[in-house]
């Protein structure tokens, strides 16, 4: 494909922190893959060469031979590493990065597993000559199990997403707090091009975007955008606010280029800060998205289409002219596509992973869930939804469902499993009862602990015959916390 992907993998993982203290949120495994295994390899299904892979420097090491010896990742590589000491949004990352991308991009997060098919974005994005589309969601993305080591049920932020009737052109992107508030009205032209338009909030965002290189230049560059840091949250919504300018506006924008239209050149001629040294005298959104060079590049071969072209484009033919940014989606309603950006979305895509996992993992296919170098003994039952790793050596009378066991662990006889994520190097002691619950890598459960709805953190040591409900449990540098 002609875009460059960006896999953005230096997230803190702020809303799962008791699994990210010890281990980078791009590391957590799901179905015993490390979660950024499942968009890098997205990238190799789809004939990607090539990759920018951004990550706090001071686990790039780390990452690099996760995936090149574990995983068996081919696609080359280029790593980007920010300090481990800042907390950078997406869009900070992007004007860090600005250097190295000559095209249009692919911006994904690390934390997306889906089984789209990437081709279906990319041909919406390119039939209507994008300025951003964006992956859009209709996939539930948690199920009815309580969020274990959360107290009571947390709401997430819902956020209102404007479509025309076909849902394709991306009109509002709102939290619905803004929306309560009322906000700024919808332009007179925006009305008058689509009258109708469908609010919903049942929508999630992918994180998942193709952008034209106009819009990294503007987020680099523009006054506008200094102090923007997140692509969701604050470009985006920007860019899909200014989609409908006046004729009056758009005159004015062209009238800011300190040169005239036939003398620039591509990349914003070289360098925008050798064509206007004083910051203050930028051009705006729609002198960006005008005079991108791309865009004028193909501005006669369009014009030469749209004469000799007998569709009709019902909304006429000044709303075509003047569309001068264009923002559009595209909707996944079947198939698997979940974020796993929270504790309980973490713990669903771990529940729900082995149904798709030999779509998504090459060389599983026919081989079975259970790795052959599993030891099961006698009466033991595994559910067939569930997923062993290597080196595990389960005992008698063990009952594990719905659950993904990691590799080297030890399951002491009668132990009863539902519903969790035990990951790698972990002891389970005789009779312990484990629903619902998130164990973190080389922890130690005695025996007959009872353990429903909560987080153990890597390491941590829990007494025999220990019960725990609804509770965060670690061992950090010697202190238990509860």
């Amino acid at each position: 494909m002609e875009f460059l992907p960006i896999v953005m993998a230096a997230g803190t993982g702020s809303r799962m922190t008791h699994l990210t203290v010890q281990c980078p949120k791009a590391l957590l495994p799901v179905g015993n893959y490390p979660m950024i295994y499942y968009p890098i390899h997205m990238l190799e299904r789809y004939g990607f060469q090539e990759v920018i892979v951004v990550v706090f420097d001071a686990y790039e090491a780390e990452i690099r031979k996760v995936l090149r010896e574990n995983c068996g990742v081919t696609i080359k590589m280029e790593f980007v590493g920010i300090p481990h000491t800042e907390e950078w949004g997406t869009a900070e990352t992007l004007q860090h990065i600005r250097d190295r991308i000559q095209t249009d991009i692919l911006v994904v997060g690390c934390d997306l597993i889906t089984d789209l098919d990437l081709n279906q974005v990319a041909n919406v994005h390119r039939k209507h000559n994008a300025s951003v589309t964006v992956l859009l969601s209709k996939l539930p993305e948690s199920g009815d199990l309580p969020t274990p080591g959360q107290k009571g049920k947390s709401e997430p932020e819902k956020v209102c997403f404007g479509t025309d009737e076909l849902e394709e052109r991306l009109l509002m992107t709102k939290t619905v707090a803004d929306m309560d508030e009322g906000g700024e009205a919808l332009s007179a032209r925006q009305l008058k091009i689509y009258p109708h338009m469908r609010i919903r909030t049942t929508f999630t965002d992918c994180h998942m975007y193709l952008m034209k290189k106009w819009v990294v230049d503007y987020l680099a560059y523009s006054k506008d955008c200094k102090k923007m840091t997140s692509i969701r949250e604050e470009l985006l919504p920007r860019i899909v606010k200014k989609q409908f300018p006046s004729g009056k506006r758009l005159k004015k924008s062209r009238s800011m280029w300190k040169k005239p239209v036939s003398e620039l050149e591509q990349d914003l001629v070289d360098d925008l800060s050798l064509m206007i040294p004083n910051i203050n005298e930028l051009p705006d959104i729609y002198a960006f998205s005008e005079h991108a060079a791309e865009q004028k590049k193909s501005s006669d071969i369009k014009k030469l289409a749209q004469e000799m072209s007998s569709w009709y484009d019902p909304r006429g033919q000044e709303a075509v002219e003047n569309d001068v940014i264009r923002c559009f989606t595209y909707i996944q309603s079947t198939g698997f596509c979940m974020r796993t950006n929270t504790i309980g979305t973490y713990c669903e895509a771990n529940r729900q992973i082995s149904k798709v996992i030999e779509t998504l993992v090459p060389g599983i296919k026919g081989k079975g869930l259970i790795h052959p170098s599993a030891t099961i003994k006698d009466k033991s039952q595994i559910g067939p939804d569930c997923l062993v790793a290597e080196g595990v050596v389960i005992g008698e009378k063990v009952s594990v469902k719905r659950s993904i066991i990691g590799k080297k662990c030890i399951i002491g006889d009668k132990a009863k499993i539902a519903n969790s994520v035990i990951m790698d190097d972990v002891v389970i002691g005789e009779s312990c009862i484990v629903m619902n619950c998130v164990i973190g890598s080389s922890a130690s459960l005695g025996e007959k602990c009872e353990l429903k709805d909560s987080v153990i953190g890597h390491a941590t040591q829990l007494a025999a015959m220990s019960k725990y409900s609804n509770e965060v449990i670690t061992d950090v540098e010697g202190s238990m916390e509860v």
